[in-house]
């Protein structure tokens, strides 16, 4: 007998209705839910990129303010801090998305030191204001021409005032013969917090890529016909045709006019500042600036000479004793254990300076020293030291370390400043040799190194890790082979290496800053604003 199936059939219709009616419904309720959390998400973005854009903005501002009003600023410490208050309370009264303050604390406070916040929620930037010499800034640097053959590697910012020369092909010296070597082009590299910028003020990059981009001439070498320009125009496109693989800087412009320096003028300076009364120097013409330091120079030593001296016993300089300077005459060879300056006084040498380790430990020296013949560091030597010298600097067969190795790493915003510095200013030739030769490893030199003449650095044989910086005032010569290198004759035997971490000179530029040697470096006419990486508030 056949059962009617029509109840049955009824219901599962239903059933079927029920279910997809619920999952139309959730399908409309995620629909609905997607929506909002998109529009949610949208928003999101819309004010982060708002927010992002005034604290542009408001960084931007706060340099532009700081380089157009330096003069006025560096009128005195009163004057600098009702000006920068005034800018503050007129750009906070706009309310046009970002806030700024002056979270300066003591000790900044009594010089023109300055911390700035810029504020747009959820982001905030620390800008730091400071009348500090421009050189300290790059990792390497010429006011005049900067070379870099072959392949040194470059973490920090580079600057050029007129022409910057580029080649892989690094010249090198062998048994006192000039030698040439082809290797890599340069290598810049970035940290995570600060990409690495060229900076190149009036001329062009000369670039040569062939491997033969120098020809002998009895014992010099020239330029060949292989090298070709690089416009500045272009250099935002084509800067990584002069650079290895991916590793190029970024090119970009000066926000701030050049503050260089004076060190005859700024030794004379800090010898007035501790009571050694020198007179004004001359005001004779001199047709050259080189002639113009070298009387400067003559008339620091003349004028020092009739200063009666606090030691001509270099033994003596271990213990010296409190006072705001002391003087030494005669060429010292220091290799005392340990050389401790007092605190906001300076040492003044008024010979030639030797810096030498007993060879049993390194020879640590604090503090600040005036020095109007030459220096010469040679050994394991650790530095916390602003160094004026009037002559010319060797520094031979030599590792300079942080203070006791007390430094550690980080960026501004993590009290590197307080880190104790190495800053070596010298008026003559800076020539820096025979650092670990042949050396697969090194310690190299911690500290910020600055000549008004020549220098030429060779990381070929020699195998330099500089922490810091390197800056002439006058031409900059890099040479760097990237590998390991070994004795030989005529020329070095070389085994190079593609890995950029072979290297053979680097440097290192943290972008720190001089808060707590402010009062021991040159005084310039120019304030910096600095600016931090971006936080975003949790």
């Amino acid at each position: 007998m056949l059962k009617s199936q029509k109840g049955s059939t009824l219901i599962a219709v239903m059933l079927v209705f029920l279910v997809l009616t619920t999952l139309l419904l959730v399908l409309l309720a995620a629909n609905i839910g997607g929506a909002k959390r998109t529009e949610t998400r949208e928003t999101d973005i819309t004010e982060n990129l708002d927010a992002l854009a005034a604290m542009k903005e408001g960084v931007a501002v706060t340099q532009a303010f700081i380089t157009n009003n330096s003069p006025t600023l560096l009128t005195s410490i009163t004057t600098y801090d009702t000006q920068l208050k005034k800018f503050m309370d007129e750009e906070n009264a706009k309310n046009i998305g970002y806030k700024l303050k002056d979270t300066t604390s003591a000790p900044l406070t009594a010089g023109f030191t300055r911390v700035l916040k810029v504020t747009s929620p959820p982001y905030s930037q620390l800008v730091y204001v400071t009348a500090t010499p421009s050189f300290l800034k790059y990792a390497l640097g010429s006011r005049s021409n900067l070379t870099m053959n072959g392949s040194p590697s470059i973490q920090g910012d580079i600057y050029s005032r007129y022409s910057l020369n580029i080649s892989n092909e690094a010249l090198y010296m062998n048994n006192g013969v000039l030698q040439s070597k082809s290797t890599y082009l340069p290598v810049s590299k970035h940290s995570p917090e600060v990409t690495s910028e060229l900076f190149i003020e009036e001329g062009d990059l000369q670039l040569c890529t062939s491997g033969n981009c120098y020809s002998k001439t009895a014992n010099a070498y020239k330029k060949t016909a292989g090298w070709g320009t690089l416009s500045r125009e272009k250099l935002p496109i084509d800067i990584h045709t002069a650079f290895s693989d991916k590793y190029a800087p970024r090119y970009a412009q000066l926000d701030a006019p050049f503050a260089d320096i004076d060190i005859p003028g700024t030794f004379l300076e800090k010898a007035r500042d501790v009571g050694i009364m020198l007179s004004d120097f001359p005001t004779a013409f001199y047709d050259t600036e080189e002639k113009r330091n070298e009387a400067k120079v003559a008339h620091i030593r003349d004028q020092l000479a009739k200063e009666a001296p606090t030691y001509t016993d270099s033994k003596k300089l271990e213990k010296p004793p409190a006072s705001p300077y002391i003087l030494y005459r005669g060429d010292p060879n220091i290799n005392v254990s340990s050389l401790t300056v007092p605190e906001d006084g300076w040492l003044i040498i008024d010979g030639d300076a030797n810096f030498e380790d007993n060879a049993q430990k390194a020879l640590d020296i604090k503090g600040n020293i005036l020095i109007t013949g030459n220096l010469k560091l040679t050994g394991n030597l650790s530095f916390d030291s602003v160094i004026y010298v009037l002559g010319q600097t060797t520094i031979k067969n030599a590792n300079i370390h942080c203070y006791q190795n007390s430094c550690t790493t980080g960026t501004i915003d993590k009290d590197i400043w307080k880190n104790p510095a190495f800053i070596l200013m010298t008026q003559g030739n800076l020539d820096i040799n025979l650092v670990n030769k042949f050396n697969k490893t090194t310690a190299g030199i911690n500290g910020y190194l600055y000549t008004a003449s020549v220098a030429d650095v060779y990381g070929v044989g020699s195998l330099l890790n500089v922490t810091g910086g390197l800056f002439s005032k006058d031409n900059l010569t890099i040479n760097s082979f990237r590998g390991n290198a070994a004795e030989g004759t005529p020329e070095l035997t070389f085994d190079e290496k593609a890995d950029i971490e072979f290297s053979r000179f680097k440097i290192v530029n943290n972008k720190r800053l001089f808060f707590e040697q402010e009062d021991a470096l040159p005084k310039v006419k120019q304030l910096s604003a600095v600016p931090d990486r971006l936080e975003k508030d949790n």
